[in-house]
């Protein structure tokens, strides 16, 4: 099926295209034509399956009919809405090449002036609900997570704004995850709406990622298997880590640089501008992305939309398939199609769990299954983990939190105008952080080890690739070595000298 077959504009299918969209997915195939027609309709499908395009379609397609058409867009975060901002953003870039042109508000401050007038307005229930906008003009609500917006306690906000928007103006509700009890969604006001549910299995042949399972005994065992995913480069390419906590999460930054491989830590406690500036560092970079836990505010497995994900490693077991399925659902919206993810399981503790989760994928035409690495191939490994994570007890973990609040201050502007004083400045400036010995480089007798270690099956799109690299360079490092040495000899021999890294004659 084809853009064309859903009767868009030429335009709006030019525009789609040249964002390489270039055919539509299942779920955009099944909701837009339900929308162009003028219907309520409730999206219910998994992270990752297009839902940002089925909005961006169906609004340029209004504008395209109605070029004062004026839609208001609630997303349950201020990142969602900030990414969403921009997505808009870079699509006018291209629509005014096709002759379609908007204009788009972010609003992510209390304000108590009236917006000017935008086509699509983007904001919070919250902060929209406390602004003097007016809806006489809005003829399109869409409600993104409507769900995670309810468990939010973002209801009274929600109901301050429908109250003020008109019983005309149509209504379009997305979420990744429907819950049963549809008796929350009345608030929502919806006329005769027509439900949409994409379930996992409708999207067979789309981006299915292959799923792992790793089980471990006590944490030396669980920091062994990152090590090996991350520093033995089983994984190569982007990759998110989802703690539990924002202590568990520094541990795994201090324990990555402690083998000098950087990450970027997404704290859900910091302020909003340092957690925008860290979702645009890695956007851009990419990398290793550690996700410390999440806040009332912030659910970063539902509310942050990231780029470019080849592998998720969630590295405590969810005791809910549905969180399960949001967090993975992240690596769906990777460009990688042999995208992977490892889900950590603590044998015995986590047993119920990983069958709750395997029950529900089984329903959904999904499987799970073992990781592929056997404990004893990480053995010669196991002392050098050990010792690292035996560093880092929770003092040492507060004192790194610390030390990168104090960074971010510093780099921040707006945080540093807090900090005012010269005394404030002078003790901020006194804050230490721990002192990291770096055991980046492996020996040749661990090389070999890594070299000789054996996964059963191709893990993700990465194979040996980091092995063979490594042993490559260590391999010609080597070679340089003794044939210097060799030349090293003769020329001693032969009464030349070693002149400035060359072999130079003896003078006349």
């Amino acid at each position: 099926m084809t853009w064309a077959s859903l009767d868009l504009d030429q335009r709006v299918i030019d525009v789609l295209q040249g964002l390489e969209y270039i055919n539509p997915l299942i779920s955009q195939l099944e909701s837009i034509p339900h929308i162009l027609s003028g219907n309520d309709v409730f999206v219910h499908s998994p992270t990752g399956s297009g839902k940002t395009i089925i909005i961006l379609a169906t609004i340029l397609q209004q504008l395209v009919q109605q070029p004062d058409f004026q839609t208001v867009i609630l997303v349950p975060t201020h990142e969602l809405a900030s990414q969403t901002f921009t997505v808009f953003r870079e699509t006018l870039e291209i629509a005014k090449q096709q002759n379609i042109s908007y204009k788009t508000s972010l609003l992510l401050d209390e304000q108590s002036l009236i917006l000017p007038f935008s086509n699509i307005v983007i904001s919070t229930p919250f902060l929209l609900s406390k602004n003097l906008f007016t809806y006489e003009k809005t003829g399109f609500l869409v409600i993104d997570e409507a769900d995670l917006m309810l468990q939010m306690m973002q209801e009274t906000a929600l109901r301050s704004i429908l109250a003020k928007i008109s019983a005309k103006t149509q209504k379009t509700l997305l979420s990744a995850s429907l819950d049963d009890d549809v008796e929350n969604f009345k608030l929502f006001s919806l006329r005769s709406p027509i439900l949409v549910n994409l379930s996992a299995a409708k999207e067979v042949g789309g981006n299915q990622i292959q799923q792992y399972f790793i089980n471990y005994v006590d944490t030396t065992e669980k920091f062994l298997y990152l090590y090996s995913l991350t520093k033995l480069r089983l994984l190569q390419g982007n990759i998110i880590i989802f703690a539990k906590s924002q202590k568990q999460g520094y541990r795994i930054h201090l324990f990555l640089k402690t083998f000098s491989m950087n990450s970027i830590v997404f704290d859900p406690k910091m302020p909003q501008n340092i957690r925008l500036q860290t979702l645009s560092d890695f956007n851009v970079k990419g990398g290793i992305f550690i996700i410390a836990g999440k806040s009332e505010e912030v659910d970063a497995s539902r509310g942050l939309d990231l780029n470019k994900i080849d592998f998720v490693i969630a590295f405590n077991c969810y005791s809910s398939a549905i969180d399960y399925q949001h967090a993975i659902g992240r690596c769906c919206r990777g460009i990688n199609k042999n995208g992977s993810s490892y889900l950590f399981v603590e044998y015995g503790k986590d047993d119920a769990n990983l069958v709750t989760i395997q029950n529900s994928l089984k329903e959904q035409f999904q499987s799970i299954e073992l990781f592929p690495l056997e404990l004893s191939e990480l053995q010669a490994f196991k002392y050098r983990v050990r010792d690292v994570i035996n560093r880092y007890d929770d003092k040492a973990v507060k004192v790194h939190i610390t030390q990168q609040v104090k960074q971010h201050i510093l780099q921040s502007d707006h945080l540093k105008s807090l900090v005012q004083s010269e005394i404030d400045q002078t003790m901020l400036k006194k804050i230490k952080g721990n002192k990291v010995q770096q055991v980046a480089q492996l020996p040749d007798y661990l090389l070999n080890a890594a070299r000789s270690l054996k996964v059963k099956s191709k893990v993700g799109s990465s194979g040996m690739s980091g092995f063979a690299t490594m042993a490559r360079k260590r391999k010609e490092e080597n070679m340089k070595k003794k044939k210097d040495l060799k030349k090293a000899k003769i020329a001693a021999a032969s009464g030349w000298k070693k002149d400035k890294g060359r072999i130079a004659p003896p003078p006349k």
